[in-house]
C-alpha cells in the first residue's frame, strides 16, 4: 500500500488556506464569527499557515452542546481558526485519502449522501434477479466516536500518511480530545472510515460465510461478542428462527 509523502508542501501555501477558508464558510458567511474572521482574512490566514509551518500548533478548548437533529448527541465548538486550519490541512489530500475508502462507504465525502447509498442498496439487491433477498440487518457500532482508541487510530492512519509533519498536526488534533474523537470538526468523519477502512473490506469477503462453515466459525470467534435478537410480534420471531436454522 503506497502511503502518501510531501502532502505539506501542497498545505504550506496562503492560496491552499485561502481556499479552505472559502470551502469551510460556505453556507455560514452569516455568522458574526466568520465575518469577524473574514475581516482580517490575509492576517488571521497568514498567522495559521506559521503555525502549521513551524508545527506550533494547539487545538483550542472545546465547547460542548447538545444538539436534538438528525439525533440527540454531544456536539463540540471551535473557533474558526481551528476549523480552517484542518480544512487546510486536508484540502490538498482528502480526495486521495477517500479513494482507500470503500466506494460503498459514502459517508462524509462530497456527491455520496443519502440516496446515492440507497442506490447502491437497490443495485445490489436487485442486480441478481435469480437470487431472492430474504433478510436485511442494519448495524451500528454503540457510540462508536467516543470510544475509539487513539493509539489504534493513529496506527491506521500512519497506513496511508507518511507526511510526518500532517501526521503531527493530525495527532495533535486526536489528543486533544480525551474521549475519542470529537463530534463537531472536520477531521471526524474522515478519520473515523480510515479507522474502520481495514475492516470494510474485510467484512466485504465474507458474505459468502455461509457456504463455507470454517471462515464462519473463525470471523465469528474473532469479531462477535454478544449477539442480541429481538422481535414485535410471533410472526417475525418465526422467521427470525428460520435464519437461525438456514444458519446453523
Amino acid at each position: 500500500m503506497k502511503r502518501l509523502g510531501n502532502i505539506s508542501q501542497e498545505v504550506e501555501t496562503l492560496q491552499n488556506f485561502r481556499e479552505a477558508f472559502y470551502d469551510f464558510s460556505r453556507g455560514k458567511r452569516s455568522r458574526l464569527a466568520v465575518q469577524a474572521f473574514e475581516a482580517e482574512l490575509e492576517t488571521h490566514l497568514q498567522a495559521l499557515l506559521d503555525a502549521y509551518t513551524l508545527q506550533t500548533w494547539h487545538t483550542s478548548d472545546y465547547e460542548s452542546k447538545m444538539v436534538e437533529r438528525p439525533k440527540h448527541r454531544l456536539v463540540n465548538k471551535l473557533p474558526v481558526a481551528d476549523h480552517v486550519i484542518q480544512h487546510a490541512a486536508m484540502h490538498t489530500c482528502e480526495d486521495r485519502l477517500r479513494a482507500k475508502i470503500a466506494f460503498c462507504s459514502p459517508a462524509g465525502t462530497k456527491g455520496r449522501g443519502t440516496h446515492f447509498f440507497y442506490d447502491i442498496v437497490k443495485r445490489d439487491i436487485f442486480s441478481s434477479p435469480q437470487q431472492e433477498t430474504f433478510y436485511c440487518l442494519p448495524m451500528d457500532i454503540h457510540h462508536y466516536f467516543q470510544t475509539v482508541d487513539h493509539s489504534l487510530l493513529k496506527s491506521e492512519y500512519r497506513l496511508y500518511i507518511k507526511d510526518r509533519k500532517l501526521l503531527a498536526f493530525i495527532d495533535e488534533v486526536v489528543d486533544s480530545y480525551a474521549n475519542g474523537i470529537v463530534l463537531g470538526v472536520k477531521l471526524t468523519q474522515l478519520l473515523g472510515q480510515i479507522f474502520l477502512a481495514r475492516f470494510d473490506y474485510l467484512a466485504m469477503r465474507c458474505f459468502d460465510l455461509l457456504q463455507d462453515l470454517d471462515k464462519h466459525a473463525y470471523w465469528q470467534a474473532r469479531y462477535v461478542s454478544d449477539m442480541l435478537v429481538t422481535c414485535r410480534t410471533e410472526q417475525q420471531a418465526r422467521v427470525i428462527n428460520m435464519g437461525g436454522k438456514i444458519a446453523q
